[in-house]
């Protein structure tokens, strides 16, 4: 038996993607979709994200699963 491998996904133009976005409504939801006190929370908790690897991602969330207090 023999396996072949092939690219996932199927090619996308920009023009697609954008008319994509504009049927979906997901251009109309704000950027910070979490409420502004469970936002700081996790800021407090990790206070930059940006520096997470994202071979990182997953301990970073388990630690902010961790440590976030409802």
């Amino acid at each position: 038996m023999f396996l072949v491998c092939l690219p996932k996904g199927f090619p996308v133009t920009e023009e697609q993607l954008e008319e994509a976005a504009t049927y979906s409504g997901v251009l109309e939801v704000p950027d910070d979709y979490l409420p502004v006190d469970v936002h700081a929370e996790c800021e407090c908790i990790i206070p930059d994200v940006n520096t997470i690897k994202p071979e990182e991602c997953k301990d970073a969330y388990l630690y902010l699963k961790q440590n976030y207090q409802l």
